[in-house]
Parts: C-alpha cells; sequence; structure tokens
C-alpha cells in the first residue's frame, strides 16, 4: 500500500500585526497563500484540548540536529524541556509561532515546524499543489 503524505498549517492564534506578512497575495492570485490554505480546509487552529498531543508530536518529530526546538519556537532558552515548551504554548507565549507546519505520512505527523515567513506559506500552496491537496483556483490571468 502507497504510502499517504498530507500537509497542514496549525494556527496558535489570529493573526496579529506582526504576522501581517502571511497575509501578503502572490502576484497572480487575489488571494493571500494562507487563505488559500484556508480555502482548502489545509488550516487547523489549535484547540487547547490537542496541546499535549501537539508538544507530544513535536518531540516525536524532533530533529535530531536541533538541540533546543529552535526549528519549532521562537528563541528558545539552552535546554527547554517538553513540559516548558507545553507550558509555553498553553499560555501562547511570544516563544510560540502564530503558524506550523506539519507534514503526515499516514496519518502521523513526520515533520514539524515554525513558518518564518511569507514564502514558505508561497512554497507550501505550491506542494500542496503538486500533491493534488489544491486546485488552482484563485489564479488569475497576468494577460
Amino acid at each position: 500500500m502507497p504510502k499517504m503524505k498530507k500537509l497542514y498549517v496549525i494556527r496558535t492564534r489570529p493573526l496579529g500585526i506582526g504576522d501581517l506578512v502571511f497575509a501578503l497575495r502572490p502576484r497572480r492570485t487575489s488571494y493571500s497563500s494562507l487563505e488559500i490554505l484556508e480555502e482548502a480546509g489545509l488550516v487547523r487552529d489549535l484547540d487547547p484540548k490537542w496541546e499535549h498531543q501537539f508538544v507530544s508530536d513535536l518531540v516525536a518529530t524532533h530533529p535530531a540536529y536541533e538541540k533546543d526546538f529552535e526549528h519549532a519556537l521562537i528563541k528558545p532558552p539552552k535546554g527547554i524541556l517538553p513540559s516548558q515548551v507545553y507550558k509555553e504554548l498553553h499560555a501562547r507565549s511570544k516563544m510560540i509561532p502564530t503558524l506550523f507546519i506539519v507534514h503526515t505520512q499516514n496519518d502521523h505527523p513526520i515533520m514539524i515546524k515554525k513558518v518564518e515567513s511569507y514564502y514558505e506559506l508561497l512554497s507550501l500552496v505550491q506542494d500542496a499543489r503538486d500533491d493534488g491537496l489544491l486546485s488552482e483556483k484563485g489564479e488569475e490571468d497576468d494577460e
């Protein structure tokens, strides 16, 4: 049986002033990358009842080359423990990014990382299209 891959975005809080970059619109579309992903059902808000599982998945997918969750947190302290990550997530502290990208395989997370730029979302839209998770909806002709 082929392995089913999927990707989605986890939103930890509503977009704030510091997140306006995620609302930028590519030249050829009338929608932002985040809006396109939302319309396709690929953006999920992190429900507080799933925080513990999210942190467990973050630990399980932690890359060996990252010591202190640098791939997922904003300026984490050295030696941060999963219990502290959970507390920071629950409080939605400044250490917790607004958006995470989650890649799954057979419905199990294989990679979780913070979204740091508009270009990551733009790339995610293209990856989702390549994987057949999105249509070309919202595209406008340049003519």
